[in-house]
């Protein structure tokens, strides 16, 4: 019997030794970062509607779980997701450093994209900009071994971003065009150019 062996009986689920294939590395000292990155480009967009987006612990520890388990491929199931990996033979790169460039690259796609209702070949970057989206976990594993449907790449740094509420809805717009704060609706203050909910 392997460590990778899952049991199933009945209906008890018995797991004997199913160990996460990538090592988690702390990026805390990087949350405000993601945050920073995020918001600047949102308010730069030149939207009446975007909200501020805030960092949220429950989509880290769900990005966690899905970036430790070194598979290419998002997991669909009720959030936004961007992924995106680096990879090297002479090392890793730092923390910071796939952080910055993951934000990057998604960003980069907007001169894929055309103002539409469909994401096309930029839906990191439409994910990264979408108005209503205010909530943002991710996750950063260090995977010997990536896994992917058609091979796998080693020694992988597969940074990992779940969103909530998730954006990319075909027939909509990633935003409203207008002035910043323009069209924040009630029960939101302006902050640095985006919406935020009184309560917060």
């Amino acid at each position: 019997m392997t460590g990778k062996e899952c049991f199933t009986m009945g209906v008890i689920i018995v797991v004997l030794l199913c160990p996460a294939d990538g090592v988690l590395i702390d990026i805390t000292p990087y949350k405000n970062l993601v945050t920073l990155i995020h918001n600047f480009f949102r308010t730069h967009e030149g939207a009446a509607d975007m909200k501020m987006m805030q960092w949220d612990d429950q989509l880290q520890l769900r990005a966690a779980e899905w970036s430790q388990g070194c598979y290419w491929g998002h997991q669909n199931i009720g959030y936004g997701e961007n992924l995106a990996y680096f990879y090297s033979s002479s090392g890793n790169m730092s923390s910071i450093d796939v952080i910055i460039n993951s934000c990057q690259s998604w960003w980069n796609e907007t001169f894929e994209w055309n103002w539409s209702t469909d994401c096309g070949v930029a839906c990191h970057y439409t994910q990264m900009i979408w108005a209503s989206t205010d909530k943002i976990g991710c996750a950063l594993s260090h995977c010997p071994t990536l896994k992917t449907d058609a091979t796998s790449i080693i020694n992988a740094m597969f940074f990992v971003c779940f969103y909530n509420p998730p954006g990319n809805y075909v027939g909509s717009y990633p935003y409203t065009k207008g002035k910043n704060c323009e069209q924040c609706g009630m029960n939101s203050k302006c902050s640095a150019g985006l919406c935020v909910s009184i309560q917060q």
